[in-house]
């Protein structure tokens, strides 16, 4: 399946990039989570930049223009979630998302929604609403950091929009990985040359970039059937 992105959408990503990309560039992102004393205790998210996020239109993106959204479909929020991705935005966007028109505050960043994907929940302990409840949840120490869990005894129904925006985060992450990758192999030198001169490394990149490719074709199929 061949994807033309419209004018439209295209503008849409590249304001996206360019918000977030100049907060990164700040060192705001960094802000959107703080560390409390002792450095090992959860992040707490600052409001005043999730409130930015709603700004942006990022957690009312999909709600009709009527209820003060943008009336947007399925590949755009894609396209945002996998900017925000790329930028490493943390919080528990995808659940704030889906909330946005059902829990008040929610589309503009006044509120923070967790949701119950599977067995967990994220960001539960900053949540201002928990879709669903997540009564008996025990708190478990994640791979990112910047994300906090909590698992919860009885698994709760996934819903496949939040699979999807997931998908989009972690595409957007991949290709930022991705170009990072390339960008070493350019400028990181070894017996004079770059690594990138070397075949073997040639290949590590080649076989990243099709990864990411074949991903984003899947995730970008799904949005477009999803819609």
């Amino acid at each position: 399946m061949r994807f033309q992105l419209t004018g439209d959408q295209r503008a849409l990503r590249s304001a996206v990039r360019d918000v977030v990309g100049r907060w990164s560039a700040a060192g705001a992102l960094g802000r959107v989570a703080q560390f409390p004393a002792p450095l090992w205790g959860a992040p707490e998210l600052d409001r005043g930049w999730w409130r930015a996020l709603g700004d942006l239109g990022v957690f009312s993106l999909r709600l009709a223009e009527g209820e003060g959204g943008a009336g947007l479909g399925l590949p755009e929020a894609v396209l945002v979630f996998e900017e925000l991705g790329w930028a490493l935005v943390p919080g528990p966007l995808v659940a704030t998302h889906l909330a946005a028109g059902v829990v008040p505050g929610a589309a503009t960043g006044e509120a923070v929604v967790a949701a119950a994907d599977g067995s967990l929940v994220e960001w539960l302990e900053e949540a201002d609403v928990v879709m669903p409840g997540a009564e008996g949840a025990v708190a478990m120490r994640s791979v990112d950091p910047l994300t906090p869990v909590h698992r919860v005894p009885a698994p709760a129904r996934v819903e496949p929009v939040a699979v999807l925006l997931t998908a989009a985060e972690q595409l957007g992450t991949a290709g930022r990985v991705c170009g990072l990758a390339v960008q070493h192999a350019r400028t990181r030198e070894q017996f004079g040359q770059p690594i990138g001169a070397f075949q073997a490394v040639k290949h590590l990149c080649a076989q990243s970039l099709v990864r990411v490719e074949v991903a984003r074709a899947a995730v970008y199929a799904a949005a477009v059937t999803g819609d």
